[in-house]
């Protein structure tokens, strides 16, 4: 079997959880806020644009990351279709890998020539070449889009990484799984296998758990749970550990100081790194990467001198060189320096440690063959060094990048409120802002217009209403009139636009409503001619808002003459005791008066006939009139009045 060197993974939970902003991908909605303004514009509306990213690793010629998505995104070589975008055709920008329906992942490990991706599930996918079984699907296939690896019974999978030729993994039972190549025994069968198609069981001693795991290489790593490392594959310059340059096909123990208890490991080609509990880094294998200016390799665990007795938080490997984070967000390096993978502006190698190149404090780091990654505390990825393949992801291919430089910089040119842009934009990184536009009422979708790694791209980041709905601000008030008398009905909403107004009426407050003919003004004026129920109905193309329910109550009017309680409205002539009076309430050779009224008008008298001609007179009543009739006398067939 060949070997070729790659990069090493950081095993340290802050890789895992460290954000960073959008990488050059189709973006993932967000909101933005406000999500609503005034059809005249003007409103100030902010967001972001990109997907951030969960994961990342690094290999010698390619790149995988983990978006806040789900999908994993790769860039740079691609022979065999380590990329997993279903084509063997290299990209300088991520692609997307193609992602089985219903799964999301949660990290990812670049081998040399193929790529692993955990699932949410827990269970694990592959991709790229299958020489050695190192697909772990059980055939000799290659694959250019993700293959689901054979799980062992009962177990899901924590936590992954990539050799050369072989995979590795952590189970849910705490124990370390292995596949792929086994000529130097990193894979821990005891033997000496060409190809292990599907996960086994390595062999630990008995009642050891595992917390995290590391493949480079040959060569395999497994920290457990008491802070002991566990070491098994190729051993030329003593990268085992175990003071030796003898291979193990079984897990031997890293032979640690005294009192050392290791939190995270990273295994590279030619060494291996590890961090301590409180802070110290060791490290061992080639002089190359043991950042100690020692020109001797170290068959067992040295501590690396950092500079001001700085203490670390994260450390990892690449083919050559290593890079620490420490307390205060420094990076520092060593290592041969091809390409500037050191980061310090310059492409001499140290073997002892260098500060990288930038004040930018960062979280995390990640070492490939030949190139450097690191987040920084905000989310963004910063890269130096190789570029030759692309494998930088910024759209450039070029020869080395000495210092760090931001390769997920955001270019904002243009937000979009359905097809028109809004005014004024500024933006910062991911972060945008503008005045929404004049716009017709109604919900429209938010695109960003962006230039990131060299790829225009548009994404759909949410949804801006323009206009509000209706709200009654002002209700109608319930009144009484009488029969055929007018009122008037006023309500108001606030909206935007301004409502339309559809007034409606029913017999009863629960009863079936109706619109009201040219019912569409504020103010409502009706006469109606019985008791009736108002209410208003404003309306926009946001929605609708009803008035409180206002009903116009019809007096019932008694007719005078008609209440024997009431002597002010007896009838003329019909009291007895009324001198010049008969019972038939009039005299003087005719019939008595005749008052006559329409409904809810009233009839006032004073006891007296009225006569005209002989006859008694008729006097007819309009609607809401009062007639007075006034006790006095017509000189027609009668004498004169006694009083």
């Amino acid at each position: 079997m060949h070997r070729h060197p790659r990069r090493s993974r950081t095993v340290t939970t802050l890789l895992a959880t460290a954000v960073l902003t959008a990488l050059a991908l189709p973006a993932a909605a967000s909101s933005v806020d406000p999500g609503t303004g005034p059809t005249a514009g003007g409103a100030t509306v902010s967001g972001t644009v990109g997907v951030t990213v969960v994961d990342v690793d690094a290999a010698w010629f390619h790149t995988l990351a983990v978006g806040s998505d789900g999908l994993v995104y790769s860039w740079g070589r691609n022979p065999v279709g380590e990329l997993g975008d279903g084509s063997t055709t290299s990209s300088t920008i991520p692609v997307q890998a193609a992602t089985p329906a219903g799964l999301t992942f949660t990290a990812v490990a670049a081998g040399l020539t193929h790529s692993l991706a955990l699932a949410s599930d827990g269970t694990a996918y592959a991709w790229g070449a299958d020489d050695a079984g190192q697909l772990g699907d059980g055939s000799d296939q290659s694959s250019t889009t993700p293959v689901a690896v054979s799980m062992p019974a009962g177990v899901t999978f924590t936590a992954i990484d990539a050799g050369d030729y072989h995979s590795v993994a952590l189970g849910s039972d705490g124990q370390v799984y292995a596949w792929g190549n086994d000529s130097y025994g990193q894979v821990g069968t005891g033997e000496t296998r060409e190809r292990v198609p599907e996960p086994r069981l390595v062999p630990m001693p008995a009642g050891t758990t595992f917390t995290a795991v590391a493949a480079s290489g040959d060569l395999t790593l497994a920290l457990a749970a008491d802070g002991q490392i566990y070491a098994m594959g190729y051993n030329n310059v003593g990268q085992l550990g175990d003071g030796t340059t003898t291979d193990a096909h079984t897990p031997v123990p890293v032979d640690t100081p005294d009192g050392v208890a290791f939190t995270a490991v990273s295994a590279g080609f030619l060494g291996t790194v590890a961090l301590a509990a409180d802070g110290s880094v060791y490290s061992w294998g080639s002089e190359i990467t043991l950042g100690t200016g020692s020109t001797d390799v170290a068959l067992t665990p040295v501590e690396v001198p950092l500079p001001g007795g700085a203490r670390a938080t994260a450390v990892t490997i690449g083919l050559q060189h290593v890079l620490v984070i420490t307390a205060d967000g420094s990076v520092y390096s060593w290592g041969l320096n091809w390409s500037g993978s050191l980061g310090d502006g310059t492409t001499t190698a140290s073997y002892v440690p260098v500060r990288v190149g930038t004040e930018q404090p960062f979280v995390a780091v990640s070492a490939g063959g030949y190139g450097s990654f690191a987040l920084d505390a905000d989310g963004h990825l910063w890269a130096w060094g190789a570029n030759d393949a692309g494998q930088l992801g910024d759209g450039e291919v070029r020869a080395a990048q000495t210092t760090p430089v931001d390769i997920t910089t955001v270019q904002v040119d243009a937000v979009l409120f359905g097809e028109t842009a809004g005014t004024g934009l500024t933006s910062q990184g991911a972060a945008w802002s503008v005045l929404s536009p004049a716009h017709a009422c109604g919900t429209v979708p938010v695109q960003v217009r962006y230039t990131q790694l060299g790829r225009a791209q548009t994404a759909a980041v949410g949804e801006f209403t323009f206009g509000s709905e209706p709200v009654v601000i002002s209700q109608p008030v319930a009144t009484q009139v009488a029969v055929g008398v007018a009122t008037t009905l006023t309500a108001g909403a606030s909206a935007d636009p301004v409502a339309a107004v559809q007034w409606q009426q029913a017999a009863e407050p629960d009863g079936t409503w109706t619109d009201v003919p040219a019912g569409t003004d504020p103010a409502l004026v009706v006469t109606p001619d019985a008791t009736t129920s108002y209410r208003a109905v404003f309306t926009n193309c946001l929605g609708t808002a009803v008035s409180e329910v206002a009903t116009v109550t019809v007096a019932a009017v008694v007719p005078p003459g008609t209440d024997p309680t009431d002597p002010g409205t007896s009838d003329p002539g019909t009291d007895p005791t009324e001198p010049g009076t008969t019972g038939s309430g009039a005299t003087g050779g005719g019939t008595a008066a005749v008052a006559t009224t329409t409904p809810g008008s009233v009839l006032a008298t004073t006891g007296s006939d009225l006569l005209v001609g002989g006859a008694a007179a008729v006097g007819v009543l309009a609607l809401g009139t009062v007639l007075v009739l006034t006790r006095r006398r017509a000189a027609a067939g009668r004498g004169p009045d006694p009083r």
